[in-house]
């Protein structure tokens, strides 16, 4: 059997050309620390290509944060806590052809500013971490060591906004010392100043006013007999809002015709029980007379 020796050979420039043209990146790591130089975890990390936002990450326990950039891109990694000055890191991925093939990798640790209430930082360099391609070491790094030093300097007010928050905290200071005024109006009298003052009103409050002016005349109507469903709706009336007379005359007037209805039927019965009772006796003295005539009896 003939052995085909160009095949070992094709296999080799296959995997040559795979390697040359596979994608190849940036690992960037840091790890973000406090002045102390415990991790700060939990830190939120934006990652700018550009002036686009391309991701938001967070730092793990350990303060550590990484992500895998592309090369030939300028990125600007910005990092920020409420508690500490906003850090920035910028990235210059620009790399020779020949070194595209690789991916590297680039691991830093960086320090957070805590911020001073009433203070701000001084920088004695440029706070801004500069990270890129070093064609002399053959790697990502900074041209220069990244060390930051830095000093607290009080905060300068704008004496315009000074002014203006002093001249709004004596306002505030003058009206809370000044004693509360009730003005009593007749509204016959002064129908103007009514009108202004209703006018001053929230719409609200004056469909309040009027939804009460109008339940204190609902009119009441005529009950031709008991409703158990209408008692429980006027009781519920009442229940709601105690002054209500129209809900209160519904009830007693229900409550009329209630025992008025029972009064009836009483009556009734006892006209009825009456007639029955003169029947009775009626056909008593007609049997008692029948009974007599045939004994020959006469009665007196």
């Amino acid at each position: 059997m003939a052995h085909n020796k160009k095949f070992p050979l094709l296999l080799l420039l296959a995997w040559c050309q795979l390697s040359a043209y596979s994608v190849t990146h940036l690992e960037f790591s840091a790890k973000i620390k406090n002045d102390a130089g415990a991790p700060l975890a939990g830190i939120i990390v934006s990652v700018y290509k550009g002036s686009q936002k391309i991701d938001v990450e967070g730092t793990d326990k350990d303060g550590k944060f990484e992500i895998n950039l592309d090369y030939d891109g300028n990125y600007k990694i910005i990092v920020e806590h409420p508690l500490y000055e906003v850090l920035i890191i910028k990235l210059d991925t620009k790399i020779p052809e020949k070194n595209k093939k690789w991916t590297y990798s680039y691991a830093t640790t960086v320090t957070m500013i805590k911020k001073k209430k009433g203070h701000e930082p001084k920088y004695d360099n440029n706070p801004v971490m500069f990270v890129s391609f070093l064609t002399a070491k053959d790697k990502f790094g900074t041209k220069t060591p990244y060390e930051v030093t830095y000093t607290y300097v009080p905060v300068k007010e704008n004496p315009a906004a000074s002014e203006q928050t002093k001249s709004e905290e004596k306002e505030e200071a003058a009206v809370k010392e000044a004693p509360e005024q009730t003005t009593v109006t007749d509204e016959t009298a002064l129908p103007q100043e009514k009108q202004e003052e209703q006018g001053a009103m929230s719409s609200g409050h004056q469909a309040s006013l009027r939804e009460a002016k109008a339940e204190e005349k609902i009119p009441v109507p005529t009950i031709v007999s008991p409703n158990k469903k209408a008692k429980k709706r006027a009781e519920s009336f009442v229940k709601q809002d105690a002054r209500s007379t129209a809900a209160k005359t519904l009830l007693e007037q229900m409550e009329r015709e209630k025992t008025g209805s029972r009064n009836k039927e009483l009556n009734d019965y006892i006209t009825k029980a009456k007639s029955k009772r003169t029947f009775l006796e009626e056909v008593a003295a007609s049997k008692r007379t029948m009974k007599q005539q045939a004994m020959g009896i006469r009665a007196d």
